[in-house]
């Protein structure tokens, strides 16, 4: 607009220096400038409002923590008259940063067409951020005024963690040393006859004094069915040492539900928010990454409940993983 606004000042110019020749030319000429073609530029501008739709679409529903994500603006003018500019003003609030008010413009909107302009997006933390539009602005052709266009859409963004390959002999072992070796839980795993090359860690001693034969566990037999991780939780503040400990909890549950799975150790996660529980069923990996989904709409001041620990595997928010009171993992 910058070259149009000059353009415009030369003509005020031009007009002001005809009419000092004391002639009714000049002085035509000058009304034509200061009055006619801010008119007509209020016309175009006021058309294009009602003939305009603005829209904003993320690049995905989700970005991981640290990486930069898109935003795209898009301007429609369905009126056969052009639009110099749309200004709009974006409010970007993520999980454990200040609210951040941005303006960005959509420059030359030819009529009947579109334009577009890309909005880098970014998150340290983990969470459900949101992006708003705070103000729709539509500019005359020369940029002398504005009016206030509709659109006040707002879109989520959920920010991932970044999943840790834990090893999944780790996760066995955790899982494992949570039953107890003299324990006896056939919804753990399966009892099968001895086979050459097998631990003798895994013999069921109980069942081979009945039969006389060696028995053992075998634990990639059967997925575990009563196999509950629960997340022991507690409330965080909104500020960025709650975040930094939402960050490395998520890290490690994800990373801890998808080992767990995969070793076939896994088969509902449990969770409390204001002391009420809530649960994800994983049947498959898919359900884990919507049970990341939903742990990620959290409000952290809001999370925790009473786990019964006496039993329950659990992970706590000192990202060690327990059975009870004893630690078996981290």
């Amino acid at each position: 607009m910058a070259r149009q606004r000059l353009i415009y000042g030369g003509l005020l110019l031009a007009a002001v220096w005809y009419s000092m020749l004391y002639s009714y030319r000049g002085l035509r000429f000058g009304i034509a400038v200061m009055i006619l073609i801010p008119l007509a530029g209020a016309v175009q501008m006021i058309y294009g409002r009602c003939t305009g739709r603005l829209s904003m679409e993320p690049e995905g529903q989700a970005q991981e923590r640290g990486a930069e994500g898109v935003l795209h603006l898009n301007y429609e003018n369905r009126g056969f008259l052009p639009i110099a500019a749309v200004c709009v003003t974006l409010e970007w609030e993520a999980p454990g940063e200040a609210l951040k008010v941005t303006k960005h413009w959509i420059r030359e909107i030819p009529g009947n067409g579109t334009a577009n302009q890309k909005v880098m997006l970014q998150a340290a933390h983990c969470g459900r951020a949101v992006i708003r539009m705070r103000r729709v602005r539509i500019y005359d052709y020369l940029g002398l005024c504005g009016i206030n266009g509709s659109g006040r859409e707002e879109r989520s963004i959920y920010i991932t963690p970044v999943v840790k390959n834990l090893a999944i002999d780790q996760a066995k072992a955790a899982y494992i040393g949570a039953i107890g070796e003299d324990r006896d839980m056939m919804e753990g795993y399966e009892i099968r006859d001895y086979r050459a090359g097998d631990s003798l860690h895994r013999v069921h001693w109980k069942l081979t004094a009945r039969t006389d034969e060696l028995q053992i566990r075998d634990f990639e037999g059967k997925r575990t069915d009563g196999a509950e991780l629960y997340l022991n939780m507690h409330v965080l503040d909104k500020d960025e040492k709650g975040a930094q400990t939402w960050d490395s909890y998520l890290e490690l549950a994800v990373g801890l539900m998808l080992a767990l799975y995969r070793s076939g150790r896994l088969s509902r996660v449990v969770w409390f928010k204001m002391g009420q529980r809530d649960e994800q069923e994983v049947n498959r990996e898919e359900d884990i990454i919507d049970c990341m989904y939903r742990l990620l709409a959290l409000d952290i001041t809001q999370i925790g409940g009473d786990v019964m620990q006496e039993e329950s595997l659990h992970l706590d928010m000192d990202m060690r993983v327990y059975r009870g009171a004893l630690c078996v993992y981290g």
